[in-house]
């Protein structure tokens, strides 16, 4: 297992606020998507599926959500973090397996 993960890729990185100012500008006709993709480092296909209303939500990759929620995902994460902190680290089959 790799101990320390390096992100190959920067997919995504151009984030929600700069998809919005390229899909304003390229559909108040002051900007053409070439331009906007330029300007605001939005993909041209992405910013395309943007303004044909093809993206059912916005932000997130993937098509994949958590099954427990945001605050019981946050507490199970604490959890884990403190537990390994005191010497007793779990295996992605302990934190899986359901008593």
């Amino acid at each position: 297992m790799v101990r320390i993960y390096l992100k190959e890729k920067e997919r995504g990185s151009y984030g929600l606020d700069n998809i919005k100012q390229a899909v304003d500008a390229v559909s108040s006709s002051t900007m053409s998507k070439r331009k906007a993709e330029a300007v605001f480092g939005v993909p041209r296909r992405t910013l395309g599926r943007h303004l044909k209303d093809q993206v059912i939500k916005p932000g997130k990759l993937g098509c994949y959500e958590c099954a427990l929620g945001s605050t019981i995902e946050d507490v199970l994460c604490k959890h884990i973090i403190a537990m390994q902190q005191t010497t007793f680290g779990f295996s992605t089959g302990d934190i899986r397996h359901q008593q």
